[in-house]
């Protein structure tokens, strides 16, 4: 009766125990593969996660639900992803992580606006740039003018307001 008793607890406690999975992720160097620290290992769907040691070794335990998404990322490297199964319980994995280039070059341009208004002067003062002329750019300097709202170029009788032409 003992031994069918141990036999039964045997039994139930491995159908209870969480499957998992371990695994080690590397990195590729120029001659030799070493280890990965704190690389981020997680589940898509049940959203656990863990991070890798200093030997680049990780133990994650599987959700109920299956299959799930593997996630592995590490900064400077392009992540990667393995769809795991119910077959895929207590298999060792071993990953390896492909530097991104540092080689390629970003440019960023400033471009300033070339017309604004301040707000920040007691006067209403609308400053004009050279690319809000070239915009507008006529036979001379003051036809460039007409097409800014603000700007009044023709010229009026002050007494009775009526325009006068040239």
């Amino acid at each position: 009766m003992k031994h069918y008793f141990l036999g039964f607890l045997l039994i139930w406690m491995t159908s209870k125990t969480n499957a998992q999975i371990k695994g080690v992720v590397l990195r590729q160097d120029s001659t030799k593969t070493s280890p990965i620290e704190n690389a981020k290992i997680r589940l898509s769907h049940s959203n656990q996660g863990v991070f890798s040691n200093k030997d680049g070794r990780f133990e994650i335990v599987l959700p109920k639900v299956l299959p799930d998404t593997l996630i592995i990322s590490a900064m400077g490297y392009l992540s990667d992803s393995i769809v795991v199964t119910k077959n895929d319980r207590f298999v060792a994995f071993t990953i390896l992580l492909i530097p991104v280039s540092t080689k390629t070059e970003i440019v960023y341009q400033l471009r300033k606006n070339s017309h604004q208004i301040s707000k920040m002067k007691t006067l209403h003062v609308e400053e004009i740039g050279s690319g809000e002329l070239r915009k507008a750019a006529c036979c001379n300097l003051s036809e460039s003018f007409e097409t800014n709202a603000s700007v009044d170029v023709n010229i009026t009788d002050a007494v009775s307001g009526a325009k006068k032409s040239n």
